[in-house]
């Protein structure tokens, strides 16, 4: 198979995170590589562009995306501003698409908007991407509270860091599984139902568990 997984990080630990996911993917005959960025000092849309050409340097067999929380509003972000006709299939992990209270609270203060880093504060509290109808995009969102989600009150059912509602997109795949924020790209059930959802294994209706 000639099929290839470009995987992008969320904030803070640049890649290591995702190498479980990337292993698994591998396993299932995915070629993977991992797409970094700045996530803490950069630029969304200059991120952005550079997985657009990320994307179309790939030659050959289709391309898929995976981006984990930031990493996902990154790709989001190049679907809105760069689309690739190179693109396939998308999957996003605990990503909030529709805003996100935790984000917006640490945008508060300064030493907030320091920990969040530019490309959040750009793509999540000032403007963050807007995603029509999306029939090829799958949206995983965690359902085990554990983080700081607890403390400011976040809605339930939430990861510990970002609610159900906040990664909600119209027309997608949207699937809970029973995980934390940090643990989704720990999970072997979120790596098979990617690696279905890639290879057109099951369309995936709503679910939850």
């Amino acid at each position: 198979m000639n099929d290839t997984v470009i995987l992008v990080h969320g904030l803070w630990m640049p890649g290591i995170k995702l190498y479980y996911l990337g292993w698994k993917l591998k396993r299932r005959g995915f070629n993977v590589r991992y797409f970094r960025y700045r996530s803490m000092l950069g630029c969304i849309n200059v991120s952005a562009r550079s997985l657009f050409d990320n994307v179309e340097a790939i030659e050959q067999g289709k391309v898929h995306l995976v981006g984990y929380s930031l990493g996902g509003i990154v790709a989001a972000r190049m679907m809105e501003e760069y689309p690739s006709d190179r693109l396939c299939r998308v999957a996003l992990l605990g990503c909030p698409l529709q805003g996100s209270v935790v984000a917006e609270f640490l945008a508060g203060t300064p030493l907030g908007r320091f920990m969040l880093g530019s490309v959040a504060v750009e793509g999540i509290v000032r403007r963050r991407p807007i995603l029509m109808r999306q029939s090829g995009v799958l949206v995983v969102a965690g359902t085990l509270p554990l983080g700081i989600g607890l403390a400011l009150g976040l809605p339930f059912p939430h990861d510990g860091t970002v609610s159900i509602s906040e990664t909600f997109l119209d027309g997608a795949a949207n699937v809970r599984v029973l995980g934390s924020h940090f643990s989704l790209v720990f999970s072997p059930r979120v790596a098979d139902t990617i690696a279905a959802f890639f290879l057109h294994e099951s369309d995936l209706a709503e679910i939850s568990t």
